[in-house]
């Protein structure tokens, strides 16, 4: 079983984590979002486990992977704190606003354990630079 995380539950994250939770052999093991109210609604509604930033998710779970569907200010400081805990990330387009940024959390994700963790992000084709493999079991940015 993969344990996923969803972060950031605007338009995006809503559509990833339905997604997510239809996947066979894939269990949520929690969503992150800034916004209590929304939290709480989903967590009646749902029954997942809620937290308000990824340092709460990890202080109780351990994702094998999360998808990162935040504003895209937000994306490298999140990317980066998920990767440092070795953990598999899917990041919704634009993967950073820098290329620079961009390029560090893909030198970063390389240098996690070989075996299974990963950057990616997508784009309009669906594909983006520096990429192989399939996400999460992989090591790739894509």
């Amino acid at each position: 079983m993969v344990k996923v995380a969803v972060v950031g539950l605007g338009k995006m994250g809503i559509s990833h984590l339905s997604m997510v939770r239809a996947l066979p052999g894939v269990e949520v093991v929690g969503i992150v979002d800034s916004t209590g109210y929304l939290l709480g609604v989903l967590k009646k509604y749902t029954g997942l486990n809620t937290y308000p930033s990824i340092g709460k998710l990890l202080e109780k779970e351990r994702p094998d992977a999360a998808v990162v569907a935040t504003p895209s200010r937000l994306h490298y400081p999140m990317v980066r704190q998920l990767l440092e805990a070795d953990v598999s990330v899917f990041c919704e387009k634009p993967f950073t606003l820098r290329a620079v940024d961009g390029d560090e959390l893909v030198d970063l994700a390389r240098s996690r354990d070989s075996s299974r963790r990963s950057a990616t992000t997508t784009g309009s084709s669906g594909r983006s630079p520096r990429s192989s493999g399939s996400w999460p079991l992989e090591p790739s940015v894509r």
